[in-house]
């Protein structure tokens, strides 16, 4: 499909330098590391922001380099440049309906109605018609006080069809597990081994077998658990804990295996980072809210985050095993099952931020947003970003304040 290896040559003018990493004792997955100049976009040095890398951990190394050189496409095209989408600078009010109200769907502070803005022009997905939205929802990283800038939502591939359905199913998932976290409503505890006695002989069930075994065989324990989703898709959670370490990974997918394989390898991925972090770190308590990633994961170095997952794992059924694929949904099938489920997507084409070269290759970048669903907190100290009543509708009482453990 596309030149993994132009893709990533720096000489090409989108990655500074990749790595790449075969397993070994200590990590039983294939990795790929890739600098897109995200210190330099955060006005960073070198070890302030140590998760400015971004690539993928998986069992081939030709899937890893290619979710890897994926991802890294996506990352570099949320950095704010001169080329792009159609741009204006103004105040919510003066562009009335032709802007997103994104106070009324929690996606920003209320108090900048009046604010001038920098404004995206996007796309509604089910009809077509233009929206404006505003950079804060769409630049990461974004220094704004009035958002809470995220990279969920951000995908590539080669046409824009690809592109927007990888992003709703990311943002889907996403609303997946905000919504069961802050309800505190997991589903049901998945019995792997059960699942893979059941499984049809195919490449990702042997992959899945494959790795869960060696996480177990390393003294690991992985649990992974169901969460309520849309209709026709399957959203699984992964965990991954020590004495003091929680890592958690999760997909949602129409294939079974798939988001059972996805979730069990993001987990496994944050775990290795976390270790890694703790080299670094020692052993030291976070300080006062979480504001970012790195205070999140200082967060789930601590034996209180441990013990927080532990206790909403606790005593969960085990699911029925043997769950059956949905065929693969369009992107179109998508943004209707969506909106009926109380979301309403856009989309801003990011594709011209990208270097020449790798337009011409056929790459395309997306940034999704879905007003409606609940959003990736990234920033715990921002009251907006909550969808109480899709926390209400799935749980009771009050929403919990332990922030999320997704990293």
């Amino acid at each position: 499909m596309f030149d993994l290896i132009k893709t990533l040559d720096p000489t090409n003018g989108l990655a500074r330098g990749w790595h790449m990493r075969p397993p070994s004792a200590e990590s039983p997955m294939w990795s790929v590391a890739v600098d897109v100049g995200g210190l330099e976009a955060r006005g960073a040095e070198l070890g302030d922001y140590p998760l400015h890398l971004v690539g993928a951990y998986g069992t081939s190394r030709a899937d890893t380099l290619a979710r890897a050189a994926g991802e890294a496409v996506e990352r570099f095209s949320l950095f704010p440049r001169d080329q792009g989408p159609r741009t204006v600078t103004a105040t919510a009010a003066s562009l009335g309906s032709a802007a997103l109200d994104f106070a009324a769907a929690g996606l920003g502070d209320p108090v900048t109605a009046d604010a001038e803005l920098r404004w995206y022009e996007g796309t509604w997905l089910h009809s077509g018609a233009p929206v404006w939205v505003p950079a804060g929802l769409v630049d990461y990283p974004a220094d704004t006080p009035w958002f809470d800038p995220s990279p969920s939502g951000a995908a590539s591939g080669p046409d824009f069809e690809f592109a927007v359905r990888g992003a709703l199913l990311e943002l889907i998932e996403r609303d997946a597990v905000g919504v069961a976290w802050a309800a505190d409503a997991f589903s049901a505890e998945i019995d792997v081994e059960a699942e893979i006695a059941l499984a049809p002989p195919s490449p990702e069930w042997r992959r899945l077998t494959t790795l869960y075994r060696k996480a177990c065989a390393s003294g690991l324990r992985p649990r992974l658990v169901r969460l309520p989703v849309l209709p026709g898709l399957h959203c699984v959670l992964a965990a991954v804990a020590g004495p003091d370490l929680a890592a958690c990974g999760a997909k949602a997918h129409e294939e079974w295996e798939r988001a059972l394989l996805i979730a069990l390898q993001e987990a496994l991925q944050v775990h290795e980072m976390l270790t890694v972090l703790r080299g670094q770190w020692g052993h030291t308590e976070p300080s006062g809210v979480v504001r970012d990633d790195i205070d999140r994961a200082r967060l789930w170095l601590t034996s209180r985050a441990v013990a927080e997952l532990d206790r909403r794992l606790r005593d969960l059924p085990l699911a029925p095993p043997g769950p059956t694929n949905s065929p693969r949904h369009s992107a179109a099938e998508l943004v209707a099952a969506v909106r009926a489920d109380g979301g309403e997507p856009l989309v801003v084409d990011l594709t011209p931020r990208l270097p020449a070269p790798h337009q011409a290759m056929g790459w395309r970048a997306v940034k999704v947003v879905v007003p409606g669903y609940q959003p990736l907190r990234m920033d715990e100290r921002h009251e907006f970003g909550w969808r109480r009543d899709r926390i209400e509708a799935a749980g009771t009482g009050p929403v919990p304040s332990f922030p999320h453990p997704l990293i």
